[in-house]
């Protein structure tokens, strides 16, 4: 396993405990869990870089995690009521409107791959569900002006990650609609 590619299913196993913890009441721990694990995202693709073993099944393994811990994720979350429910459906959504693009672009014969807006958009969809969570943590030992203040902030970064997941999406669907790699080449055989 490259060290790029041991990084990211390390990440992937921090969130997936404290999505587990978080599920079993331990908000403080899982939330600090999942930050750990975000934080491995970023550092993969420069781990990959530096080791030079950067490649497109690495990258693909990178984003489907992302996308798989989202859409596992935020139903975990929007029931432990850690996230409201219009983020997660939102976050989810967008991250399976990517999967689609990608399928049909790559069922295309041409290539993606994640862009500069797909990438902050993952940066800040994550934050703002961390600032989210550690409100719900600093209600539940009672510091509400520290909750109010945090809380705050995850909406500001939600609103920048909606702007960004929108450009990401618009586009990765204009690249599932260029036409086939595989029709071209035909056709200019």
């Amino acid at each position: 396993m490259t060290p790029g590619n041991a990084i990211t299913v390390a990440g992937a196993a921090l969130v997936g405990t404290g999505l587990y913890d978080i599920h079993k009441g331990n908000k403080l721990r899982g939330t600090l869990l999942i930050g750990a694990g975000r934080f491995c995202d970023v550092f993969d693709g420069s781990a990959a870089d530096r080791s030079g073993t950067k490649s497109s099944k690495g990258e693909g393994l990178d984003a489907g995690i992302d996308g798989a811990e989202m859409v596992v994720g935020a139903p975990i979350l929007v029931v432990a009521d850690m996230l409201p429910m219009r983020t997660g459906v939102t976050y989810s959504v967008q991250k399976l409107a990517n999967a689609a693009a990608t399928k049909v672009t790559k069922g295309r014969g041409n290539e993606i791959h994640p862009s500069w807006a797909g990438k902050r958009t993952n940066v800040w969809q994550w934050s703002s569900i961390g600032l989210y969570g550690l409100a719900k943590v600093a209600e539940e030992y009672e510091y509400n002006q520290v909750a109010n203040i945090l809380e705050t902030g995850a909406k500001g970064t939600e609103v920048v990650a909606d702007v960004l997941g929108a450009m990401a999406n618009i586009g990765y669907v204009k690249d599932a609609l260029v036409p086939s790699a595989l029709t071209v080449e035909t056709a200019t055989i």
